[in-house]
C-alpha cells in the first residue's frame, strides 16, 4: 500500500470521525458551527477594513454592533406589524374554521369514501378535535408568551442559562473572527506538503460555491420576501408579512421552499376571500417572484457555480435534514456541492491511477 492510499485512508477515517463527534455533541457544536457560519460570511468585511487601518478588533467589535444593532431595529418595525397580523389571524379563525367546514369536508368526505372503508375516516370528529384544541389558545398570545417567558425566566437557574445561551455565541463569533486568517494559515500547515496544492485547489473551489451560495442566497431569500410580503399586501391577504418573510427564508430551501410558500399562501387566500379569483392572484405573484428569482436574481447573485442537479438537491435536503434537523437543512445544499467538488476529483484521480488504467 501506497503512502498516498494511506493518507488517504487516514484523512477519510479522521472526516468520519469528525462528523460524527459533530453529530454527538451536537448540543456543544452547533453553537461553535452557528459562530463560525457567521465568521466565514463577515470575514471579507473584516479584512476589507483592515485596509482602511482599522484594527481587526476594532472593526469585529464594530461589525457585530452594527449587526446586532440591524436586528433590533428590524425586530422593532417587523414584530409589531407581525403581533396586529396574529391578532387578526385569532379573531377570524372561527370564519375560516367554518370555511373549512363548507368548502374542505364536503371534498374530503368524497375523496374517503373512494379510498378507505365507511365510517374510518370522519371529518367532522376529526375538525371538532382540532377546535377544540384550538378554543385553547389564548386571544390575546402574545401576552400568554410573555407571561410564559417570564414566569420561566424567575427561577436564577434559567436567567443564567438564558445569558449563557445569548452570550455564547457572539463571544465564540469574537474569537473565531479575531484568528480567523491565522486559523486558516495553521490550517494549511497541516496538509503534507506533495498533497497541500491540490487541497487548497479544492477548498478554493469549495469557497467559491459557498461565497456564491451563503452570502447570495441570504440575499435573494431576503429580496423574495419583500416582493412576496408586498405583493400579498397590494392583494389584501391578512398575514401579507408573516406569509411573505417565511416564503423569502423558506427559499433557502430550493423548490421545497417554494412549494410550502405558495401552498400557505393560496390556503390563506381562499379562507379569508373565499373566492379562487385571489388564489389565482397569489399564483401569479409567486411566478412573478420566481421568474424574477430565475432570471435575474439568482444568476447576478448567486450565478451557476452550485451546479447541482435538481433530484440531488432535494435529496440532500431531505437526508440532511433526517440527520441534522433545521440547521442540516440550511446547510445540505451547500454541503451537497462541495461534496460533489470532492468526489468529481477522487474519480479524477481514480481514473488517473495505475490500477484503472492498468485493468
Amino acid at each position: 500500500m501506497t503512502d498516498i492510499v494511506k493518507f488517504r485512508i487516514v484523512s477519510a477515517l479522521l472526516l468520519v470521525t469528525f462528523l460524527y463527534l459533530l453529530y454527538a455533541l451536537k448540543s456543544i457544536t452547533i453553537p461553535i458551527i452557528i459562530a463560525v457560519f457567521i465568521a466565514y460570511l463577515l470575514d471579507p468585511v473584516i479584512d476589507k477594513l483592515e485596509t482602511y487601518k482599522i484594527s481587526r478588533s476594532t472593526a469585529i467589535i464594530a461589525l457585530i454592533s452594527i449587526t446586532v444593532l440591524f436586528i433590533i431595529s428590524l425586530l422593532l418595525i417587523l414584530v409589531p406589524a407581525i403581533e396586529a397580523e396574529m391578532r387578526a389571524l385569532i379573531k377570524k379563525l372561527p370564519g375560516y374554521i367554518e370555511t373549512i367546514k363548507v368548502t374542505a369536508i364536503p371534498l374530503l368526505e368524497n375523496l374517503a369514501l373512494k379510498f378507505m372503508p365507511t365510517g374510518s375516516f370522519n371529518v367532522d370528529s376529526m375538525l371538532a378535535e382540532g377546535e377544540k384544541l384550538l378554543k385553547g389558545v389564548p386571544v390575546d398570545i402574545w401576552k400568554s408568551t410573555l407571561t410564559t417567558i417570564t414566569s420561566t425566566l424567575k427561577s436564577s437557574f434559567s436567567i443564567v442559562v438564558s445569558i449563557i445561551g445569548t452570550m455564547i455565541i457572539p463571544l465564540y463569533l469574537f474569537y473565531i473572527l479575531k484568528e480567523f486568517d491565522e486559523m486558516k494559515e495553521k490550517a494549511i500547515t497541516l496538509i503534507p506538503s506533495r498533497n497541500r496544492d491540490f487541497i487548497i485547489e479544492r477548498f478554493k473551489d469549495a469557497d467559491e460555491i459557498l461565497s456564491a451560495f451563503i452570502r447570495g442566497q441570504m440575499i435573494v431569500c431576503l429580496i423574495l420576501g419583500f416582493i412576496y410580503s408586498i405583493g400579498l399586501g397590494i392583494i389584501g391577504l391578512d398575514l401579507a408579512i408573516v406569509i411573505g418573510l417565511l416564503s423569502g427564508a423558506a427559499f433557502i430551501i430550493p423548490y421545497i421552499g417554494s412549494i410550502i410558500g405558495f401552498g400557505s399562501a393560496a390556503v390563506f387566500a381562499y379562507l379569508q376571500f373565499h373566492d379562487l379569483k385571489y388564489v389565482a392572484y397569489v399564483a401569479i405573484l409567486y411566478v412573478f417572484a420566481q421568474a424574477i428569482e430565475g432570471i435575474l436574481l439568482t444568476p447576478k447573485i448567486v450565478g451557476d457555480k452550485v451546479g447541482l442537479h435538481p433530484l440531488a438537491v432535494i435529496v440532500a435536503v431531505i437526508t440532511a435534514g433526517e440527520l441534522f434537523g433545521l440547521l442540516g437543512i440550511l446547510l445540505a445544499v451547500p454541503g451537497a456541492a462541495i461534496l460533489k467538488i470532492f468526489t468529481l476529483s477522487a474519480i479524477e484521480s481514480y481514473k488517473e491511477s495505475s490500477y484503472y488504467k492498468n485493468a
